[in-house]
């Protein structure tokens, strides 16, 4: 976090960047990351979004909320929908408590940890549910102070929508039914950083 906060520093004084731009995105320990850097750096990171990995660090920030689209997978083996088994402790040697406590400290289903977000970006329980495809739904939060939305991909894996498939006996299938990169740029162009 600190070396990404000094990054932001040192790009912004040799390049054009906009401050009020800056966002956070990643795959598994990218999405897990960029949690946290909404966390730790809410007044540098305009808004993140996470793919099959996202959590809620304890002790999250100053008090300042971020933007967060989640999209997460529910046939996700490596980090579980439902917090169930992970493969990744056959692979690793680990219990699925240990893998967890690996990962992000904490063992809990994708559902609740997205909860967790709405209600500390000031979100009602309300969501307005859209059908993205076949497969895919998003969930936006209403009544939000700070936007939060939630992507379940139906039988996705832990893997990037609409990318080629690649190690599907260890990640899952790859769902091929919607742009997850398209959804993600959308969301930040809709949501640079809010002022203080």
């Amino acid at each position: 976090v600190g070396f990404t906060d000094v990054l932001i520093d040192d790009l912004s004084s040799r390049l054009c960047i906009d401050a009020d731009r800056v966002h956070a995105t990643g795959l598994s320990n990218g999405g897990f990351f960029s949690s946290r850097l909404a966390c730790d750096l809410p007044s540098r990171i305009a808004s993140v979004a996470t793919v099959a990995g996202v959590f809620d660090p304890p002790g999250c920030g100053d008090g300042r909320t971020v933007p967060i689209l989640a999209i997460h997978g529910t046939s996700d083996p490596v980090v579980p929908f439902d917090a169930s088994a992970s493969n990744l402790g056959a692979i690793l040697s680990l219990d699925d408590d240990a893998v967890f406590a690996l990962l992000v400290g904490q063992r809990e289903p994708v559902p609740q940890i997205i909860d967790r977000w709405a209600t500390a970006n000031g979100c009602t329980p309300e969501v307005t549910t859209t059908e993205v495809s076949e497969t895919v739904e998003r969930r936006d939060f209403e009544g939000c102070d700070t936007a939060t939305a939630f992507v379940i991909v139906t039988g996705g894996g832990h893997t990037w929508p609409d990318t080629p498939p690649q190690f599907e006996a260890i990640v899952g299938p790859t769902d091929q039914t919607f742009p997850a990169s398209e959804m993600i740029w959308d969301w930040f162009a809709a949501h640079p950083r809010a002022a203080a």
